[in-house]
């Protein structure tokens, strides 16, 4: 089963999209304590009195905010051991935000630059045509990290405006629970705009526990697929400390994946049929540790990297590899890995149906064509 770009995105947003800030990657501030950056437009101009934001990274807390002076330049001074920055321009600037792009690590500045936003009409409807009012529409930058760069919502005749890049990922969650999502990826916003229509059916409330061999397993991402529908993503969340959890599922069969992003356990999978009972209880066997270690003319390179479950025929959570190019994943008796460059000049690397060894399992990169 070979991933395609919009599954790798599939699985690599996983909770990135359950806050509305996006998720880019690490980069550490200076010994300093000090970050300085400079904010440009797309002909190198320095944006002036954009707002940029420094979000520490474990708490997703606001540590600190500032303002762009003539030249475009901004400087933090709270040390941080790890943030995220993000900058706005001045509305009527009409550029879109940016988020610190990934790789910035140990940068002691950073330069973000803000692209021309193109206006993208939504129109959201539930399954009986009728519009949908106060439906929230978010737009994902389209990158590795998938960045929220802009959400509304819906007016009364379920219609928003939104700016958006040249390529987006766009959500459109319900406005009542259990929030049933749906999604449009890999869009293409022509210059002059473009216009999308989504339709949300009625849902259901699916609820249940995730346990281990130990008892109740907390932080493990559930998500809800509508079986056989292309844009059928029903929605995901995290159980809880008790491994609880609660989302949305349509009326039609289901499929609930469960993926635990500590690398602990295997991932499950299971299909529901319509009008299964609830509450479930999914258990989740242990997984043995592999080391995947990617490399490109035998020097590290960094990457995403899933295994394969063929028990459960569902792929686990993708762990991003360290600079040294190691990653580990959980796997069974037998398994498959497939590894996603971070550097888009190389192309994906797989190996299939390989026995567990204790060693790890080195993956050579090759240059895309």
């Amino acid at each position: 089963m070979r991933l395609r770009p919009t599954q790798i995105a599939l699985l690599a947003v996983g909770a990135l999209a359950l806050s509305l800030a996006g998720v880019p990657y690490l980069l550490r501030t200076p010994g300093t304590g000090a970050l300085r950056g400079v904010v440009v437009d797309a002909r190198g101009f320095g944006v002036v009195d954009a707002s940029v934001y420094l979000f520490e990274e474990e708490a997703l807390r606001l540590v600190e905010e500032t303002r762009t002076d003539p030249d475009g330049d901004f400087e933090f001074h709270l040390p941080v051991s790890g943030a995220r920055v993000l900058v706005k321009a001045p509305e009527a600037s009409r550029l879109l935000p940016a988020w610190s792009a990934s790789g910035a690590e140990a940068q002691s500045r950073l330069a973000l630059v803000l692209h021309p936003a193109r206006e993208l009409g939504v129109r959201v409807r539930d399954e009986r045509g009728a519009p949908l009012p106060l439906a929230e529409v978010r737009v994902y930058e389209e990158r590795e990290e998938v960045a929220v760069l802009a959400s509304v919502r819906t007016d009364h005749e379920g219609r928003a405006r939104l700016p958006a890049p040249e390529r987006a990922h766009v959500a459109v969650r319900a406005p009542s629970e259990p929030h049933l999502m749906r999604w449009r990826f890999d869009l293409e916003v022509p210059a002059g705009g473009a216009r999308l229509e989504l339709e949300v059916p009625d849902s259901l409330p699916l609820s249940g526990v995730v346990r281990g061999p130990e008892g109740p397993l907390a932080g493990v991402v559930l998500v809800s697929w509508e079986e056989g529908a292309f844009e059928g993503w029903n929605g995901f969340t995290r159980s809880d400390s008790a491994g609880r959890f609660t989302l949305a599922r349509t009326r039609g069969a289901t499929l609930l994946r469960a993926l635990d992003p500590s690398g602990a356990h295997l991932p499950t999978r299971l299909r529901l049929a319509p009008g299964a009972g609830e509450p479930l209880a999914l258990e989740l066997e242990p997984g043995a540790p592999q080391v995947v270690r990617t490399t490109r003319n035998g020097l590290p390179l960094e990457a995403f990297v899933w295994s394969w479950s063929p028990t459960a025929e569902v792929w686990s959570w993708g762990a991003r590899s360290d600079p040294a190019g190691r990653a580990t994943v959980p796997v069974g008796e037998r398994f498959s890995i497939h590894a996603e460059p971070r550097d888009r000049a190389f192309a994906s690397m797989e190996a299939w149906d390989l026995p567990y060894r204790m060693e790890s399992l080195r993956l050579e990169a090759q240059p895309r064509r």
